[in-house]
């Protein structure tokens, strides 16, 4: 054997052998590393946080990515994102409603509340006679909840929020006991939302015309380029359809009082018609 080709076979024989050491230390080094290292592993992004956490959470953590503005007056609550609400698109999946649940105070009755509502794929429903008191936001599950009451367990709007209008919403503020707004991003802008609840019949004129003061002050400062929702209890019959308002249409119904005049008028002052006059419906849907 010449010096040439024993210097060879000693390089082959030398490479094997590293190659061997190699894959025997190299894992072991390696889960010796992941052991002992002072390195802060970075976080999971695979999954997001819920939007909503468990009823018992506190309202700071009920919505993902939003922060709560100190003011009390104010209450607003507003997205970080900027394409909050980007996705959604109203023409497909938006059901919007109102509800007298006369109370929402007593065990259970929310959480029996959002799952009806739920169950009828309502997306964004206002709530009126909640009598929860103060102003604030909890959640139920997936749905949000933003509340405005007075100091007493009388009167009190609330709004029921259920994904995915959850990341939609863009700031909302409790006004009153009987008022309540919020704004919406959505695929193509944005839209308000406002609840009320109107005082009954035999109230005094005075708190009629505090009442439709405020909300019409409240609707002059909703953006004019939103659409415009207003969701609630007039309580109010808007009468047999008249061809000469233009705010409500062929089927309207029921007996007109003080009530109805001034729920047509503030209509007539801000360009608004009343939906569920422009579709005949069965008597029961009517009433209240």
């Amino acid at each position: 054997m010449t010096l040439a080709l024993f210097i060879n076979v000693l390089i082959i024989i030398i490479i094997i052998i590293i190659n061997v050491v190699f894959r025997v230390i190299a894992p072991t080094m390696i889960n010796m590393e992941s052991h002992h290292s002072t390195r802060v592993s970075a976080p999971d992004n695979s999954a997001t946080r819920p939007l909503c956490l468990p009823s018992d959470s506190s309202d700071k953590d009920c919505m993902m990515d939003v922060a709560q503005s100190p003011s009390r007056d104010g209450g607003a609550l507003k997205q970080s994102g900027k394409k909050a609400g980007a996705h959604i698109d109203l023409r497909l999946n938006a059901r919007l409603a109102t509800w007298n649940v006369t109370s929402a105070t007593d065990t259970g009755y929310q959480d029996a509340l959002v799952r009806e509502l739920a169950r009828l794929q309502l997306s964004i429903t206002g709530i009126t006679e909640a009598r929860l008191t103060g102003a604030g936001t909890r959640c139920i599950e997936n749905a949000l909840i933003l509340h405005s009451g007075g100091d007493t367990h009388i009167n009190g709007v609330a709004l029921v929020v259920l994904p995915p209008f959850v990341r939609a919403l863009v700031s909302w503020k409790p006004i009153s006991d009987r008022l309540l707004t919020a704004r919406f991003a959505h695929k193509h802008g944005h839209f308000s939302v406002v609840v009320c609840y109107a005082p009954t019949e035999p109230s005094d004129d005075t708190a009629k015309e505090n009442f439709y003061n405020q909300l019409s002050s409240l609707t002059q400062s909703v953006p004019p380029h939103d659409l415009l929702f207003i969701l609630g209890d007039f309580n109010a019959a808007p009468g047999p359809g008249d061809a000469s308002v233009d705010s409500i249409g062929r089927f309207s119904s029921g007996t007109r009082n003080d009530n109805s005049e001034r729920l047509l008028t503030y209509c007539g002052l801000h360009d608004l018609v009343l939906p569920g006059t422009w579709f005949r419906r069965l008597d029961i849907h009517h009433w209240t």
